[in-house]
């Protein structure tokens, strides 16, 4: 597993913005940087997930993976993509779950992971990058995939975790 240290955002924000559901149940359109990340106030920003209720709260670590070239992967494979996606994916939720980690997110490539503690983290990354490791793709694709890991003491909302640590780990 790699991890980011560049500091500077993989992706440009997009002009895009996608609703979301406010309490009332009205629908308030938010900026969405093309890595899924909402934009909160502070410059901090916001991670969403589906049962924000029941994830780990104060001081946290969080990995987030994404596939290496996936945009490249999905030119080449076409349809089959998908396929590589969902194994992908398989191979992350399964090394998250056995090093006790609980899923906050995912999209496209992206997958975001938070932990009680900063070693499980590091297991579930080194556990993805080994199943990885010598595995037969389609068409002989090489797929990799990075990780970042950054602990913190973000806020946990009613619709994920919001903070600098959220944001550090994205990048």
């Amino acid at each position: 597993a790699r991890t980011r240290r560049t500091g500077k955002p993989r992706h440009q924000a997009s002009s895009g913005a996608r609703a979301s559901s406010t309490r009332g149940g009205s629908s308030k359109r938010r900026p969405r940087s093309s890595s899924g990340e909402r934009a909160a106030s502070g410059g901090q920003v916001e991670a969403q997930a589906s049962e924000a209720r029941t994830l780990p709260t104060g001081h946290v670590t969080f990995l987030w993976t994404d596939i290496e070239g996936s945009t490249g992967l999905l030119q080449r494979l076409g349809d089959r993509y998908a396929a590589l996606l969902a194994e992908v994916r398989a191979i992350i939720r399964s090394s998250v779950h056995r090093a006790e980690g609980r899923e906050v997110d995912a999209r496209a490539d992206e997958f975001f992971a938070v932990f009680d503690r900063a070693p499980a983290a590091l297991e579930a990354a080194l556990g993805i990058e080994r199943t990885l490791q010598g595995r037969a793709w389609p068409d002989g694709v090489e797929v990799k995939v990075r990780a970042g890991i950054h602990s913190g003491r973000p806020t946990l909302t009613d619709s994920g975790y919001v903070g600098l640590a959220v944001h550090t780990v994205a990048r």
